[in-house]
């Protein structure tokens, strides 16, 4: 479990017990950048051994950071869309494993107009679009 806190410190819980672990903001200049951040989730989109963390970002930009731990902080940045882009309307994101192959690399997307939509088998790139809710 990933929690962004207010005071944009992320910490990362990864067993009962609870035991939280810093995992990729620390030191200066993080907290200007983390202020940005909208929505965070985390899924396996690449099927590693790690989880890999979605962070929405105000401006549009939607970046995954692949194998999220304790020691390799929140991964590899893979950018999987750009500024400006129909991400500034999400309003709320979750992954998890939603289809038949039983993965966490499923996403779910809600936006400002209230439409939801499923993403399956997402990696790097979206994965094939289902929508949920039609749009009020």
């Amino acid at each position: 479990m990933l929690v962004h806190k207010p005071d944009n410190l992320v910490l990362h819980f990864r067993s009962a017990p609870l035991v939280g672990q810093l995992v990729g903001v620390n030191g200066a200049g993080c907290d200007a950048a983390w202020r940005q951040a909208t929505l965070v989730t985390a899924g396996d989109f690449t099927g590693g051994a790690n989880w890999d963390t979605l962070i929405s970002w105000s401006d549009g930009r939607l970046i995954q950071y692949q194998d999220t731990g304790p020691s390799g902080g929140l991964g590899n940045e893979i950018q999987t869309a750009a500024p400006q882009s129909i991400r500034t309307h999400d309003t709320v994101m979750t992954a998890g494993a939603y289809d038949s192959n039983k993965w966490p690399d499923d996403l779910i997307i809600r936006w400002s107009d209230g439409e939801t939509t499923l993403y399956t088998r997402t990696r790097t790139t979206f994965g094939d679009e289902h929508t949920l809710v039609q749009p009020a």
